[in-house]
């Protein structure tokens, strides 16, 4: 019996549960994540998710540089795949918010993937982008 997804065909469904957890002492933010996933193995229909454990863990510093609402982030990741055969992928990733006004940010992001779950023949995966926020 083939369980298909409802919103993307010849995909197979999945469920997933994350907790959080962060505090903010002064202008230091840590934070960690823990995240677990399930998808149905189904022949013939593709995973919905990779991952089937996640750990993360990192620190958000507010005000560097005398931009009291700017916001330097960094943090490591752990997860295992669902898929045996994969090695577990690791990652570094950092940000930095430049609040430009007061309702709109831009933010650059660059993230290092080892052992890329997505991406099996490479060892590691450079990934670097910009985001912007408009608060209204």
């Amino acid at each position: 019996m083939l369980v298909q997804s409802k919103f993307v065909p010849g995909v197979a469904e999945a469920w997933g549960l994350v907790l959080s957890a962060y505090q903010k002492f002064g202008r230091y933010l840590p934070f960690a994540r823990y995240g677990c996933a399930d998808s149905d193995e189904e022949p013939g229909l593709k995973d919905a998710v990779p991952i089937e454990h996640m750990v993360n863990a990192g620190l958000a510093i507010d005000g560097l540089f005398g931009k009291q609402d700017d916001r330097l982030g960094i943090g490591a990741t752990w997860s295992r795949p669902i898929d045996d055969s994969l090695d577990d992928q690791g990652a570094l990733d950092m940000y930095y918010r430049f609040q430009l006004t007061p309702r709109f940010a831009i933010t650059p992001t660059l993230h290092l993937i080892f052992d890329p779950v997505r991406n099996p023949d490479e060892d590691q995966v450079l990934v670097w982008g910009i985001r912007s926020r408009f608060a209204f």
